[in-house]
């Protein structure tokens, strides 16, 4: 049996100790972390003959390694974000990729890919490039690799977004109904 590529930590769960209410998301993985995967099965069913594994990249995350224009840096991302970032590893520079072609690549579903390339591209550290600049990522949204980006810290987490995020029009409505608020308890106090 051949080592993977990819150094891996495994947590292997029974089903009835694993707390998922739904059905896990699932997606396309890229060929490499597919490599690996596989490593890691024959492994794993050589030591525990009639069990299954099934893999949850919604509940993973991964360290990766991105060497930017002025340095490398060690970077913490989920699954569904590493899975998206490896996508551009390829790319010539200046090339970008559409939300449509990223997501035909990867079948990450709709809410999972948006939280993750908002995490990546509108969030904090900005790793990936949003065209047109914006906060909402929307279908017509196109991203490239930010060469130029460059932080103090050599190690940065990269959190993924909330799981709602909120467009223009939902942003002024929750405000509206907070001044609303704001604006009876006000009016008691005085």
């Amino acid at each position: 049996m051949q080592a993977p590529e990819v150094d891996i930590n495994v947590i292997v769960m029974t089903s009835a100790s694993w707390p998922v209410s739904k059905a896990p998301l699932s997606c396309i993985l890229p060929s490499l972390l597919v490599k690996t995967c596989k490593s890691f099965e024959l492994f794993y069913l050589s030591q525990h003959a009639g069990r299954t594994l099934t893999w949850l990249p919604s509940f993973g995350n991964a360290d990766v390694e991105v060497a930017f224009k002025k340095r490398k840096h060690l970077l913490n991302v989920s699954s569904f974000a590493l899975i998206i970032l490896l996508l551009f590893e390829d790319l010539g520079k200046g090339e970008s990729l559409t939300y449509a072609e990223i997501k035909n690549a990867t079948e990450i579903p709709d809410r999972e890919l948006q939280r993750n390339l908002y995490s990546l591209a509108c969030a904090k550290y900005r790793v990936l490039r949003k065209h047109p600049f914006g906060r909402n990522i929307n279908p017509n949204d196109s991203f490239s690799f930010n060469e130029g980006f460059s932080s103090p810290s050599r190690k940065i987490h990269i959190n993924t977004a909330g799981a709602w995020i909120e467009s223009d029009e939902e942003q002024k409505e929750t405000q509206r109904g907070v001044k609303e608020d704001r604006r009876y308890q006000i009016d008691v106090r005085t």
